[in-house]
């Protein structure tokens, strides 16, 4: 499934995982640029990397994705489950 979302410069997106999801293997990606300088494109994606606040690894209750917008405007994002 792919969402759109549109966004203001200089805020952070924090992508958390529901209950539901909290023991699956999901990957997400986001075709908002790491840095202004890149641009905006919209056909390259990258992939987002996990982060935990309390530094437990086993914890996955504390995890979370954060994308720092450095662009005004809408991106798309996608995520995998599993694999799929």
């Amino acid at each position: 499934m792919m969402l759109c979302l549109i966004v203001t410069l200089g805020w952070t997106l924090h992508f958390v995982l529901g209950p539901s999801l909290a023991d699956k293997r999901v990957r997400i990606f986001v075709n908002h640029p790491a840095e202004a300088h890149s641009g905006p494109n919209r056909h390259v994606y990258r992939e987002l990397s996990w982060m935990n606040m309390s530094g437990i690894q086993s914890d996955c209750f504390d995890n979370f994705a954060e994308v720092v917008l450095v662009l005004s405007g809408s991106f798309n994002y996608y995520f995998t489950i599993n694999g799929r």
